[in-house]
C-alpha cells in the first residue's frame, strides 16, 4: 500500500524520513490522501415560452429569459438540478425568441435572478471560482466530485 504525506500528499518510499517535495518529516504512519476529482458547473441562460400567467398580451409571444447551469463531471455533461430562476419576459418574433434581447444589457430582473442562482449554487456545496465566462452571467464553480 503506498504512502503519502500528510501536507502535501506527495508519493513516500518506504525509506524516506521527510517528504522530498515539502520536506515535513514522516511520521510511522502516512496518511493516505486521494486525490480530489472535481465537478465543474457555469451559469448559462436560454428562453422558454412564457407561461400564459405571466403574458403582457395575449397574442404575442413571449418568452422567459431562464438561468440554469450546466455541468461537467467524468460522466460528462449533466444539468446540476436548480430552481432555474426566470428573468425579464421579452418578446419574440414569429413564435421565436428575439436574441436581441440576450441579458447583455444587465436588466435588473435579469440580474436578480442571476444572482439568486449563484446563492442557491452555494447553498448546494458549489464553490465559486475567480475566473469567470465572457459575460457578466457566467460565473463558474466547483465541488468536489460525487460518487
Amino acid at each position: 500500500m503506498a504512502k503519502f504525506c500528510s501536507t502535501c500528499g506527495h508519493e513516500l518510499r518506504d525509506t524516506d524520513k521527510f517528504c522530498s517535495e515539502c520536506a515535513t518529516p514522516v511520521s510511522g504512519v502516512a496518511v493516505q490522501v486521494q486525490p480530489e476529482h472535481w465537478e465543474y458547473c457555469e451559469i448559462k441562460y436560454t428562453f422558454d415560452k412564457t407561461p400564459p400567467e405571466r403574458k403582457k398580451a395575449f397574442l404575442r409571444s413571449y418568452f422567459d429569459i431562464v438561468f440554469y447551469d450546466e455541468g461537467l463531471g467524468q460522466k460528462g455533461i449533466f444539468r446540476v438540478p436548480t430552481s432555474e430562476p426566470r428573468g425579464r419576459i421579452t418578446e419574440g418574433y414569429e413564435g421565436k425568441p428575439n436574441e436581441y434581447n440576450s441579458p447583455v444589457s444587465q436588466m435588473p430582473e435579469d440580474v436578480a435572478a442571476c444572482k439568486a442562482l449563484v446563492n442557491e449554487l452555494a447553498q448546494l456545496g458549489w464553490e465559486p471560482l475567480a475566473q469567470k465566462g465572457a459575460s457578466w452571467w457566467n460565473y463558474k464553480f466547483r465541488r468536489p466530485e460525487r460518487g
